[in-house]
């Protein structure tokens, strides 16, 4: 049965805004060892990088790190490392701008600051000494040879000895400037001019920028350089602004254009016209294939009323992809995205992926998320549908009451949401066989529905189709042909002839008609279900349903062999769908058993016998103990599935029929041995016993191995 799954109301989410992530590393400067050659740094690991306004980051083991901006420009607010220092403070004052580059930060051990200092301090100041002496030597020489007076000689000495005193200064600014540089970031020819200059080689130093050509050729090279770049420039501010104002005209007719389709796409889905709405809420989304909300909006469209999964499943991994491709501050769009395909998962039966997308979303949810407890009852009720096919029931049964709690605290007892959780959760009843809890969930969701109509329009045919379910169950055929005509109805308004949410009505209008024996009439039901479920893509796991109903069909018309063939069929669908594991895989077991051992009865050929046989060795009879629920099972602390050794006159030794000691002990008091997870325990029931009651697969060496238990347990006791 298909179920309601809800999905989040995208007008929630706020305008998408992506931060952007700067990539850089941090690392030791490299040097020039005193040989002139060069010192490579080290990239550093557990360096705190914190950008103003941001939390703070560690440098990985190497040295990289990733900075979540504020916007494209930025400010750094610290940079440390214990027992480092920057090597150039000025970085925490400078205003960066996003880039591709990596940002390189550089720090230092204090001591290795310090030595390199003093030693460029040392190399200056010998450099220096070294220009002093032969300036002196060249003025002593001046004055022997009497090519000076003695009056220029003491004013050349005296300008020497005066611009020695400022040579401090010039050392200490030489040596900070040089003990910053990080070498690995400057090219060989920067690198090689700091060498020359360092050494004292000022002559080669300048030989090699004389490389680049006449200095003053240079700059006014530059000059005509700037003054085109200036005209260029003013050129390009006046495309870019009005390149900013066609920008801004075309974002405004986008949505105006966008507006408009969704105007078109409400206009025919009011009047029902899927195909021509399916158009215009597809033509938005390829308008921009970058707006989430829209592909959300065509996605949820293409799978709620047109039951195309694909289609929809690639509207959502765009959206998906976006998410991914991007890093936003917001999560909301996140969880729209995850709870979308975490109910689209499970409209095509892939519930572990329905499972993960919820998780997925739930762990996006804080407590500064808005609307949190929204969120919640919808992410809770995806979780229970999804449990509740992967036979996880007190799972399952735990998340549909969140779910139903989230929703009455956050939207109130009558809301839609609500209706949907009472109804969500009424299936699960349903499914557990206790049909009373189910009857007054699905009544407390129609309440709703019809108490709020024009809000729950396109839920009423859910609340209909459940009722008629129900009440069918309960042979009030007249009230279960009301409601399912109600769903009839509507549905087809909604979704058209041929929409799988159809063959849900008819496949239960089959049933019903079965149980009138009106077997003609409920074959044509089913198989009007059977055609929508086999053309329909990713529909396919429900024929495992018509299918199962064809076969009880045949078989109460008497036609025990072709009710086989499609019990066989069924199993085969469960098999596919759900693999060997999974009871909904195993529900048309016992069906195959009794017809095999009917046909042995009455037929008992070579080939029925043997495929009776190997049923027998592959499968075991199990109980299915829902938890929470006042069944004189649970009031013994019973829960979850557990393999059946004995009852009444039956055990699993015996190749009798399970099923009809079953039967002939309904409502009759009876032993029953049970094993769960190795142990086993035996009770005694005058009445019920509160479960169903199935068959699952199990290998041969299991049923070996069950058996084997319970031998020794009888020997026991």
């Amino acid at each position: 049965m298909i179920k309601r799954i809800i999905t989040i109301a995208f007008a929630i989410l706020p305008t998408l805004g992506f931060a952007q992530n700067q990539q850089g590393y941090v690392k030791t400067k490299g040097r020039l060892a005193n040989n002139g050659t060069l010192i490579k740094g080290t990239r550093l690991s557990g360096a705190t990088v914190t950008v103003k306004g941001r939390n703070a980051v560690l440098s990985g083991s190497n040295g990289t790190f990733t900075l979540t901006l504020p916007g494209n420009n930025y400010y750094l607010q610290n940079v440390q490392k214990q027992g480092y220092v920057v090597t150039d403070p000025d970085i925490l004052s400078r205003q960066y701008s996003y880039s591709k580059n990596p940002l390189v930060l550089v720090l230092e051990t204090q001591e290795q600051q310090i030595d390199d200092r003093l030693e460029i301090q040392r190399k200056i100041r010998h450099n220096l000494e070294r220009q002093l002496q032969q300036r002196q030597d060249e003025i002593d020489a001046l004055r022997n040879e009497n090519k000076i007076t003695k009056q220029e000689y003491q004013e050349r000495m005296q300008k020497l000895y005066d611009e020695q005193d400022k040579d401090k200064e010039l050392i200490n600014e030489m040596a900070e400037r040089y003990s910053k540089i990080d070498y690995d970031q400057l090219d060989e020819f920067n690198t090689q001019i700091s060498r020359f200059i360092l050494n004292g080689e000022l002559q080669k130093a300048d030989s090699l920028l004389k490389t680049k050509g006449d200095i003053n050729k240079r700059a006014s090279d530059l000059r005509q350089l700037q003054e085109v770049n200036m005209k260029n420039e003013a050129e390009l501010n006046l495309r870019k602004k009005k390149l900013e104002k066609n920008k801004e005209l075309a974002m405004k007719e986008l949505e105006d254009i966008g507006q408009d389709c969704f105007s078109k796409f409400e206009i025919f889905r009011m009047q029902h016209q899927n195909d021509s709405a399916a158009y215009y809420i597809d033509f938005r989304a390829n308008l921009d294939t970058t707006n989430i909300e829209w592909l959300l909006d065509a996605g949820q469209f293409s799978k709620n009323y047109l039951a195309k999964y694909k289609k929809a499943e690639e509207y959502y991994k765009k959206a998906e992809t976006i998410l991914l491709d991007n890093t936003s501050d917001n999560n909301l769009y996140a969880i729209g995205v995850y709870i979308a395909l975490s109910s689209l998962y499970h409209d095509i039966g892939q519930y572990q992926k329905s499972v993960d997308y919820s998780k997925k979303a739930l762990s996006l949810i804080n407590e500064s998320t808005p609307d949190s407890q929204q969120l919640y009852s919808k992410i809770y009720s995806n979780l229970g549908c999804a449990y509740e096919y992967l036979d996880r029931w007190d799972e399952a049964q735990d998340f549909l009451n969140k779910s139903l709690q989230a929703s009455i605290e956050s939207f109130g007892k009558y809301h839609q949401e609500t209706a949907i959780c009472y109804s969500n959760l009424g299936i699960f009843y349903q499914k557990m066989k206790q049909d009373s809890l189910a009857l007054s969930c699905f009544l407390s969701a129609l309440e709703i529905g019809e108490r709020d109509s024009i809000a729950c329009y396109e839920d009423l045919d859910y609340f209909y189709n459940n009722l008629s379910v129900i009440y069918n169950r309960s042979k009030n055929y007249e009230a279960a042909e009301l409601y399912s005509q109600k769903a009839l109805n509507r549905r087809i308004k909604l979704y058209g002839e041929n929409h799988p949410r159809l063959a849900v009505i008819y496949h239960n209008s089959g049933v019903r008609r079965m149980k009138q024996r009106k077997y003609i009439e409920a074959l044509e039901y089913i198989k009007k279900a059977t055609i929508i479920w086999e053309n329909s893509l990713g529909e396919e796991h429900h024929l495992l349903d018509t299918y199962g109903t064809t076969g009880q069909i045949y078989e109460l018309m008497g036609d025990i062999g072709q009710a086989l063939v499609y019990y066989e069929k069924g199993a085969e669908v469960g098999i596919k769908y759900y693999g060997r594991d999974n009871s909904e895989a195993w529900a048309l077991l016992p069906y195959i058993c009794m017809t095999l051992e009917e046909l042995i009865k009455t037929n008992p050929s070579d080939s029925i016998i043997a495929r009776y046989q190997q049923l027998q060795s592959e499968t075991a009879v199990i109980a299915v103990i829902p938890g929470g629920i006042d069944t004189p099972a649970a009031k013994l602390g019973m829960s979850g599935i557990y393999f059946i050794l004995e009852y009444g006159k039956w055990n699993i030794e015996k190749t009798d029929s399970f099923f009809e000691e079953f039967m002939q002990l309904q409502g009759k008091p009876r032993n029953v041995v049970f094993m769960q997870n190795g142990k086993i325990e035996t009770h005694h029931f005058e009445k019920s016993i509160g479960g169903n009651f199935m068959m699952r697969y199990v290998t041969p060496e299991e049923k070996t191995a069950i058996i084997e238990t319970y031998k020794t347990f009888k020997k026991s006791n």
